[in-house]
């Protein structure tokens, strides 16, 4: 049945002369590998993902990023409004590939930027129309987005889907894609826009802390200085302790000091400014913690007048818990004289 209609087919093409020309001529340009490609470029420009998926093959060879691959992924991709800035697309000549594929050219600008682009286009035999013009399907090539995460982060999400656990790739269409890795206990939700149509691109999302962290962060620093226990027997550098010169004895050498010795008949040592101020903060791999360090300085009031200025500088190690930061902090704030 098939050869007979190719027959009366051809015989009607035969008859039409001139007119069946021009009849072929449209349906193998309708039908053709450049047509795929421009199709494929106008429906990503109109936001349209099932037209896309009817003119494309999207590669990968990678079972694990399958979900990237899907219409719901693609249709999330598009929301990425590069993928939508489509426009000047001139599709150039065809050069053959084999007897099914072809390699087609294109110039195009792609969010906002010029793209010189070839794709192999490959016979559809699934769709022939008018038993002689084949659809063909546009190969668009994977890209692979990588990303890195700062100690402790959240997890990571392309385009609204998450990559598995521990994940740090994944494949994903041609194009722009959406990478946000999302909130947690230290960081803010971060979301950047990959440029994956020229190469594989990078996302490296921030290693700094989030303001709700700095700030429960510096309440715990200052709470440690607040709390300080020191063995005034012990120690002539107690902070908030009034020391005074045994009865007796006009007078006490306080000696081992940065800068020199120093005579007294009281003095009182206290904490001064802000440690916070500049502190440093570190997540390490350790599930709740972060290393703070950071300067600091103090003060001693001798007999009430004289006033001599100290710094130095503190380190801790934060423990999150409860919603908050527990410190185990090493004060040393009076290491130099100033």
């Amino acid at each position: 049945m098939l050869l007979i209609v190719g027959i009366i087919a051809v015989i009607l093409l035969a008859a039409l002369g001139g007119g069946g020309a021009l009849a072929n001529s449209s349906l193998s340009s309708t039908y053709s590998p450049q047509r795929a490609v421009s199709d494929y470029f106008s429906a990503m420009g109109r936001g349209d993902a099932g037209g896309m998926m009817s003119n494309a093959t999207f590669l990968s060879d990678d079972s694990a990023s399958s979900q990237f691959f899907t219409k719901d992924a693609v249709t999330a991709m598009l929301a990425a409004d590069q993928n939508k800035h489509i426009s000047n697309v001139r599709v150039g000549l065809v050069s053959t590939v084999d007897s099914s594929t072809d390699s087609v050219s294109v110039a195009l600008s792609w969010g906002g930027t010029s793209r010189n682009l070839t794709y192999k286009v490959r016979k559809d035999s699934s769709r022939v129309h008018y038993l002689f013009y084949p659809s063909w399907r546009v190969q668009v090539p994977f890209s692979t987005v990588t990303v890195t995460v700062p100690n402790q982060g959240g997890r990571v999400q392309v385009d609204g889907l998450s990559l598995a656990a521990r994940s740090r790739t994944a494949e994903v269409v041609q194009g722009f894609h959406s990478v946000t890795m999302q909130a947690s206990d230290f960081y803010s939700a971060n979301t950047q826009i990959a440029d994956g149509v020229d190469g594989s691109p990078t996302v490296a999302f921030p290693t700094d802390l989030s303001s709700d962290a700095k700030a429960a962060a510096a309440g715990s620093i200052k709470a440690a200085f607040g709390n300080v226990t020191c063995d005034v027997s012990k120690y002539i550098d107690c902070p908030n302790h009034k020391y005074n010169t045994q009865a007796g004895y006009s007078y006490t050498l306080i000696q081992g000091l940065p800068g020199g010795d120093v005579k007294a008949k009281s003095w009182i040592w206290a904490f001064t400014g802000d440690p916070t101020s500049g502190m440093k903060l570190t997540v390490t791999a350790d599930s709740g913690k972060v290393d703070a360090s950071g300067t600091c300085s103090m003060k001693m009031t001798v007999d009430g007048s004289k006033i001599y200025n100290f710094v130095g500088d503190w380190t801790a190690v934060l423990t999150w818990s409860n919603g908050g930061f527990d410190s185990d902090a090493i004060i040393n704030c009076d290491s130099a004289r100033i």
